[in-house]
């Protein structure tokens, strides 16, 4: 790795990393539970007239705007530490460059919700499900509510409504999956969008600047309730009521790179070797792998 920002393997990298971090907590919250991962999957957006108002300094309120509401909407959740995580973007994974009349600024918020809270007076954990949405067809009430939050803190907006979006989903693939869309870097799609169609013609540099590097030292994924640090210590009455004690970051990386042998069961060891030409290679007589592409087998041997 050569761990420059703007590397897209690089970007996948660390992404994954906090993607494979936070599945296994949450894995391993759930488990102790004895209960199926269910989540919530939602999406907040900004009409695009009060979207030149949002600044990248304001985007860690839209965040907690975003999460009030949800909280809010929820209603049966009252009272409760829910599990949150959200992501405040502003790049269109569609349009990076913002090829299209309404130009690349475009702040939303993605976030996942799951499916209980932790009463901390009760000291227990309280589940809820998704019956309720039935009752706010088309997400009515949630887009008044998120619609009135955005005017009571960047002015009136000629839009007549909103754009929100939320889905219960369950199961660990389903979490991963949506995971790895919210906590993808920019430089991805802007990659993506590069390998596919070019770079295009008189785009704007500024703001490819600041989509690229202009929170290179904000805080990008936030963690509410009992995902959050303080909740995720063993000290906490969270982990304490769990009966867990979770690996930190730098710990699960450090166990993530044991190999175990698969013939004795031993933890293997990576030697690092400097031979590297192949004709070195068999002349010191190791074993050696070759891929081969586009090679077909003829006959049926």
């Amino acid at each position: 790795m050569c761990r420059n920002p703007l590397c897209p393997f690089c970007s996948g990298i660390f992404s994954k990393r906090l993607v494979d971090y936070l599945m296994y907590r949450v894995h391993e919250i759930y488990s102790q539970l004895h209960r199926r991962i269910r989540f919530y999957r939602y999406e907040f957006t900004v009409p695009f007239d009060l979207q030149g108002k949002v600044t990248v300094a304001d985007l860690p309120e839209l965040d907690r705007m975003a999460k009030e509401v949800f909280v809010e909407y929820l209603g049966k959740a009252k009272g409760l530490r829910l599990g949150i995580v959200q992501v405040p973007q502003i790049v269109h994974s569609s349009d990076p460059f913002g090829t299209e009349k309404f130009g690349g600024w475009f702040p939303h918020v993605h976030g996942v919700c799951f499916d209980f809270g932790f009463d901390e007076k009760l000291n227990r954990v309280v589940p809820f499900s998704s019956l309720f949405l039935s009752n706010d067809k088309g997400f009515v009430r949630l887009r008044a509510m998120w619609f009135a939050k955005l005017r009571a803190r960047w002015g009136e907006s000629r839009a007549r409504d909103v754009d929100v979006y939320v889905r219960y989903e369950e199961g660990g693939d389903e979490l991963k999956h949506r995971l790895s869309y919210m906590l993808r870097s920019a430089v991805f799609d802007f990659y993506k969008w590069v390998a596919s169609s070019g770079v295009p013609k008189d785009y704007d540099s500024a703001w490819v600047r600041v989509a690229l590097g202009g929170r290179s030292r904000k805080q990008r994924v936030h963690y509410y309730g009992w995902l959050s640090a303080r909740s995720m210590s063993p000290r906490s009455d969270f982990m304490k009521f769990l009966g867990l004690k979770l690996l930190d970051r730098k710990s699960y990386a450090k166990e993530r790179k044991k190999v175990l042998c698969p013939k004795c069961g031993c933890l293997m060891e990576a030697v690092p070797s400097v031979v590297e030409d192949t004709d070195d290679l068999r002349r010191v007589g190791s074993l050696f792998l070759v891929p081969l592409q586009g090679f077909r087998f003829a006959g049926g041997g």
